[in-house]
């Protein structure tokens, strides 16, 4: 059973199928639309009823959750954060938002903004902001509070930080979005308003989606291997079912920068 909320499932649905249904188990998918509420309502649900194992795609593993996970006695996976005491696999995060900073830094940028999500999320939030923030640091940069902006996922939040930030008239010469989707906003209001893309603003962001493939200005972003950690999450409650191990395991998944129209060359 596989509860999910994030827009990039489908890559890694992909990758748990290929793992385990050759094996002969079925797959039960349950949308909750980032609602943790309803996580822990299925959660609950399945653990009082007879299924072999959960992979668990959410945003944030709240003392609720935590609750009603405890005890139970089949195979569960955190698939995307990293948890002690939870089997899990993940993505580096950090290293991905800091390359990507850098990057803006190495072509020439020094007044930087950040649109994210809430740090309650450890990876799309707290870790791609602390990495962002380290590459400012390293570099010897500094970031204005105005220029820091916390939002939802989708891409009208991206549009309204961006046009915030640039109303707030910081001057910034690149902006982080912490997803791809918040990018697309964020290039969208650049672009109604005549700013040039790369060449006045750089444009850096996580999910190499398609759309962030095919818009106006293509994104330079991070590739996170979804595919793989699905296939993985699937090796392991394979692994977990048949060996009935009691350690936790984590892994630990690399990005890869593709490079495209939105940063300088």
């Amino acid at each position: 059973m596989i509860i999910y909320s994030s827009d990039s499932c489908d890559r890694v649905v992909e990758g748990i199928t290929e793992a385990i249904n050759k094996h002969g188990y079925q797959i039960l998918l349950i949308n909750t639309n980032n609602d943790t509420d309803k996580e822990v309502e299925y959660l609950d649900l399945f653990k009082r009823n007879r299924v072999d194992g959960i992979i668990l795609l959410a945003t944030m593993l709240t003392p609720k959750h935590q609750k009603v996970l405890k005890g139970m006695s089949i195979p569960v996976i955190i698939l995307g954060q990293e948890f002690r005491g939870y089997n899990c696999v993940y993505h580096d995060d950090f290293g991905a938002a800091n390359a990507l900073t850098s990057l803006m830094i190495e072509k020439g940028a020094k007044n930087i903004g950040y649109i994210g999500v809430t740090t309650e999320d450890k990876s799309a939030g707290k870790a791609r902001q602390e990495g962002f923030l380290k590459a400012i640091s390293d570099n010897g940069l500094s970031i204005c509070e105005t220029n820091m902006k916390t939002t939802n996922f989708n891409l009208q939040s991206g549009y309204q930080q961006m046009k915030s930030i640039i109303k707030s008239g910081t001057g910034i010469d690149g902006i982080f979005c912490a997803t791809d989707t918040l990018a697309i906003g964020a290039l969208k209001y650049l672009l109604e308003v005549g700013i040039k893309v790369p060449d006045e603003i750089m444009i850096t962001s996580i999910g190499d989606s398609k759309m962030g493939e095919l818009v106006q200005v293509p994104l330079t972003t991070a590739h996170l291997h979804y595919k793989t950690s699905g296939h993985q999450a699937g090796e392991m409650f394979l692994n977990l079912l048949k060996y009935n191990e009691k350690a936790t395991k984590t892994i630990k998944l690399d990005y890869e920068l593709i490079i495209r129209k939105s940063t300088k060359v």
